[in-house]
């Protein structure tokens, strides 16, 4: 935990918390562990409380105490109320351990102090309030062991710089989840934040952008033209990243250098412009390879700057000579065995225009550009294996050639390039964007700027995944799954606290799904823990993102959904501020009283949500149109809402897309045969509703009742991608 003394705070946070019985143990702990089994009573925690073991760990878990209940135990040599045993036992794991309370005191227990801190975190959170400040442990016992050895999270700085303070909150929060591998992207075309002493220029100009500064502005930050804005900028110096670094390590999380090449080098080019290759704007070689990321050159208004459309030269020797003194000087900073080269979206506009790359692809019979980005890959690896690493890089480096079986696929264009990754025999980390790339939105209007070319995503979906395809993968090639990885791009992250609401509470999720087993993994058991658990982030002081509630339309009737039930859901019917409204306490609205209502959730800190303001109905189906298809039919089982005759309303609401299409016929079928039909003429567009209305004669218990729809759109040259929900209501 994030190192918080303040007693106020603690006493604060505590009077917020309800001192009743658990119906678990780890109601409030994410990830949650393995095995649990819930003991009668509980242990009681107070000033008196003694804690013995390895000096480090109990000198944390002391401090994690305290931290949270402002309580200052003492630590012993001898036996004492909680005690930390290091043993030699072959049946746990590297990061497995053990935890034991009674009402007699609390052992934890691990072959390794890996596995003792984890231990210890566990312990922290299980933690409860009784009241009158008097705190207690509930009795239980653990074993635990984490699924995959890779657990991470990946903050770009390079867009954003967000400075060591946020950095260090940031490891504190991932260690109290018992996520290892904090994964720094340090380099890309808007910024370098390393310091190389062999080569100053890439901090003294490749840091720093706006005015006054040689580096382009980027299309979703800065003002266009010749006012750039005002100077902006940063980077780590080599004693900072050691610090952060021994920092990390003292939380056991493995920090991971990414030093992106040979794309995604505007910072290098514009500091050192002898990298880019030699250009003969005259001359193109045209490449067959489809992913092939190409412009034409007219586009490129300053070759050595050009956003997006450079690359190193990877024929010029001397890049190589800096390539490996940048090699020597990172590793000398980070111990990590692994070193991240990124090797992603790299755009191959330069080199097909560069006599010197087209000669060396013809000396060679090269016939594709992506295997130039191949041959610079080996090279890397050779070179990262002299310094005693293992490569990683985004699945693009894939393309172009074969590379060695140890060298690491981070997958984050989807899921099947990390399952071709492992069937290819290469350790896979999964950080496939659907699910973890947190820099997109947050569903819902009003919320902070994100991406959301991969999204909206949310905790659920964020949880509501499996990182494992058993069904298309070997056991051997499951193995090669290493972990899970989220990731925060920071183009529309401008400052820590834009930084810590994108990655919190989503990461806890992402902290389950790679600790905890699949069969225990449940959305809805995690959502209650999580709203508990969002108290840790209250006393640390970590800012986070608020679930708003949600409002649902049926039969005429509004309800109101809390996001989490332990946290204040406050509402308004009269327009007004609903920070001033009523408490919510599961009352339903008719749909005309609730035609103005406002809803906020508030947190135990206070910080309330995005303002709510739209009423909605369960969505029970999904519609897609069809690129090769005029007319489609969809079909969507509504048993459990049809519950009576009357006259029924199909609704469609068309979420992405801007193909247009018309609903021509809705069916209604009772147990496969048509019951009622509708003919039907009602145009669907982007964001916008159609409805056909359905008078049901009659309903039976036992029977399936299925919605069949069917959509009809114009002939289109362009993209198909539209698709919708679908929900059924009464009128």
């Amino acid at each position: 935990m994030h190192a918080i003394t303040s007693r106020s705070l603690c006493l604060a946070i505590a009077a917020t918390l309800s001192p009743l019985a658990m119906a678990s143990p780890v109601d409030s702990v994410i990830p949650l562990p393995a095995e649990v089994t819930e003991l009668n009573g509980a242990l009681a925690l107070n000033a008196n409380t003694k804690i013995s073991g390895p000096a480090k760990e109990a000198q944390q878990l002391l401090d994690g105490i305290t931290a949270l209940t402002g309580l200052k135990p003492s630590i012993t040599r001898d036996q004492a109320a909680i005690n930390l045993v290091l043993a030699a036992d072959s049946s746990l794991g590297p990061e497995a351990y053990t935890l034991e309370v009674t009402t007699a005191g609390a052992n934890i227990t691990a072959s390794t102090p890996t596995g003792l801190f984890y231990g210890t975190q566990t312990l922290l959170q299980m933690i409860d309030p009784t009241g009158n400040n008097a705190w207690e442990i509930p009795a239980a016992k653990i074993n635990d062991a984490p699924r995959f050895p890779w657990r991470g999270l990946m903050l770009d700085e390079a867009r954003h710089f967000q400075g060591k303070d946020f950095v260090l909150a940031l490891l504190d929060n991932m260690a109290a989840r018992k996520m290892n591998k904090f994964h720094w992207h340090l380099t890309d075309d808007e910024g370098w934040r390393i310091e190389i002493k062999a080569y100053p220029k890439l901090t003294e100009i490749g840091a720093w952008r706006g005015n006054g500064t040689p580096m382009p502005n980027v299309k979703w930050r800065a003002k266009q033209g010749s006012d750039k804005g005002p100077k902006y900028g940063g980077f780590y110096t080599q004693e900072e990243i050691k610090e952060i670094v021994a920092y990390a390590t003292e939380r056991h999380i493995e920090v991971i250098p990414e030093i992106d090449m040979p794309g995604h080098v505007t910072a290098i080019t514009t500091a050192y412009p002898e990298t880019l290759p030699t250009i003969d704007p005259t001359i193109k070689r045209k490449s067959k390879e489809s992913g092939n990321k190409s412009r034409p050159l007219a586009e490129l208004a300053e070759i050595p700057t050009a956003y997006r459309s450079n690359a190193l030269s990877v024929v010029n020797e001397k890049n190589y000579e800096m390539i490996e003194q940048i090699v020597k000087e990172v590793t000398s900073l980070f111990p990590s065995k692994y070193y991240h080269l990124g090797g992603d979206e790299v755009h191959t506009t330069l080199w097909e225009h560069s006599p010197e790359h087209i000669a060396y692809m013809e000396k060679q019979g090269m016939t594709e550009f992506f295997q130039l980005q191949n041959m610079f890959m080996l090279r890397m690896e050779k070179l990262l294996k002299k310094y005693g690493r293992t490569m990683v890089g985004w699945n693009e480096i894939m393309k172009g050639g074969q590379l060695s079986k140890d060298t690491v696929v981070m997958a984050w264009l989807g899921i099947n390039p990390g399952i071709k990754a492992a069937q290819a025999g290469h350790p896979t980390i999964m950080a496939v964007s659907p699910h973890n790339y947190f820099d997109m939105i947050y569903p819902g209007q009003g919320e902070r700027k994100g991406n959301s070319w991969a999204g909206p995503i949310d905790s659920k979906r964020a949880y509501e995944w499996n990182p494992l395809f058993e069904s298309q993968l070997t056991p051997e090639q499951s193995k090669l799954i290493l972990g899970v990885h989220a990731c925060v791009w920071s183009e529309f992250v401008p400052d820590p606290q834009d930084a810590s609401y994108k990655f919190w509470p989503r990461a806890c999720s992402t902290a389950e799904v790679a600790w905890s087993p699949q069969s225990k993994r449940d959305w809805s058991n995690f959502r209650d823990r999580l709203g508990k658990h969002l108290k840790y982030f209250d006393i640390n002081g970590t800012y986070y993102r608020v679930a708003p509630p949600r409002f649902t339309l049926h039969k005429g009737r509004v309800t109101i959904t809390p996001a989490f039930d332990n946290l204040t859901t406050k509402y308004s019917i009269d327009g007004s501020d609903p920070k001033n409204g009523k408490v919510y306490q599961g009352e339903s609205l008719t749909a005309e009283a609730a035609k103005n209502i406002k809803a906020i959730t508030i947190a135990g800190n206070g910080n309330p949500s995005i303002l709510v303001d739209q009423a909605t109905r369960d969505v029970l189906g999904k519609f897609r149109l069809h690129a090769k298809k005029l007319s489609v039919t969809t079909k969507t089982d509504v048993s459990a809402t049809l519950d009576a005759p009357g006259s029924w309303q199909v609704i469609l609401k068309q979420t992405k897309g801007t193909t247009p299409s018309t609903i021509t016929k809705v069916t209604l079928l009772a147990n496969d045969a048509p019951l009622v039909t509708q003919d039907a003429n009602a145009p669907l567009g982007p964001n916008k509703e159609a409805s056909v209305t359905l008078d049901v004669p009659k309903v039976e218990q036992g029977t399936t009742y299925t919605l069949q729809v069917t959509l009809e759109r114009p002939q289109s040259k362009q993209k198909i991608k539209s698709m919708g929900e679908i929900t059924f209501d009464t009128l």
